[in-house]
């Protein structure tokens, strides 16, 4: 099942649950949901932590046969399980454990082999990458159970910001829900409170450049330069957002989702990319690639002054999109 499937499941208990996927944050956020759902009341006396080191599944199996004391069940996780390639485990023994009807421990192995499930009969957890809508309703729900609501606006916008990053997206939240006092959280909150992830800058910045905003421009471009105590970090950003472009620009028959996994970002970033490529042909796309890798040949050999460089550069990007 996936992520957000698991909270409707839980009225139906696995003796084994495999929890893994591309997003840690929410591994670890569906262990917890488990933990909270089978040992309520005595976490400290009904949940334990089995050490992979010299594992050893008929040992494993044995501990799972202890009865829990005053709670639904007893849990024993297992973290960060991995068999290697050449690696040989005998998981007869959990295999047959998790194809039990009637037991009273409940095994979790979180992130077990990298992605992939170990035993055939457990049950799947996969904690893959939100995409936005599913993203937008975690939001509301975790807000919800902290008595907070949301507007639709102030959801798109903390995802933008924080570029879907929960980790960020979590913390955010709690922030957002104690300013306004556990009520409602308006667009305007967020963006007077919640900081700018700096790839939203950059995608920000290159809309400003592929609409034209001169001004708008230079003044979002002295702003991050004041911010940043490297302006290799804006370079690098810069050079990376515009080889993506050159890429999606190439490859544009592909849909939002494989060019994501293709290029090892979100559909976010891929929809911010399109923009681009909507006033930059694949040609003046490569010479933009090419003039920010020049930029940063040029700072390290110190022909050039970081601060002027990058100003020029961006000055040089502009033209080419009216040329």
């Amino acid at each position: 099942m996936k992520y957000a499937e698991l909270k409707a499941s839980l009225s139906k208990v696995y003796p084994v649950y495999e929890v893994y996927g591309s997003d840690r944050y929410l591994c670890f956020d569906a262990l917890e949901t488990l933990k909270k759902a089978f040992a309520p009341d005595f976490p400290d006396l009904n949940i334990v932590n089995y050490p992979q080191e010299n594992f050893d599944a008929n040992e494993l199996v044995k501990m799972l046969e202890v009865c829990p004391f005053a709670d639904p069940y007893r849990v024993v996780i297992v973290d960060d399980l991995k068999v290697k390639k050449n690696q040989k485990l005998d998981l007869t023994a959990l295999e047959n454990y998790a194809g039990l009807e009637s037991f009273s421990t409940v095994l979790i192995i979180l992130n077990g082999n990298d992605g992939a499930k170990l035993l055939k009969n457990s049950q799947a957890v996969v904690c893959d990458h939100l995409l936005t809508p599913d993203l937008a309703e975690y939001i509301k729900s975790k807000l919800k159970e902290q008595n907070t609501e949301i507007e639709n606006g102030a959801v798109s916008t903390l995802i933008e910001y924080t570029n879907q990053d929960l980790t960020r997206i979590s913390g955010e939240m709690d922030k957002l829900a104690a300013y306004c006092g556990y009520k409602t959280v308006t667009s305007q909150m967020v963006k007077d409170l919640v900081f700018k992830d700096e790839q939203y800058q950059i995608f920000e910045l290159t809309d400003k450049i592929a609409r034209g905003e001169k001004q708008e421009v230079l003044k979002l471009l002295d702003a991050m330069i004041q911010k940043e105590k490297s302006l290799y970090t804006i370079i690098a950003l810069l050079y990376n957002t515009y080889k993506r472009a050159l890429f999606v620009a190439i490859l544009k028959e592909k849909t939002d989702r494989e060019l994501g996994e293709l290029l090892g970002i979100k559909e976010f970033a891929v929809k911010m990319l399109r923009n681009q490529i909507r006033v930059f042909s694949p040609k003046k796309i490569k010479t933009i690639v090419d003039l920010v890798a020049e930029l940063d040949s040029n700072i390290k050999q110190g022909k050039i002054k970081d601060e002027i460089g990058l100003t020029k550069t961006v000055l040089q990007i502009l033209y080419l999109k009216n040329a």
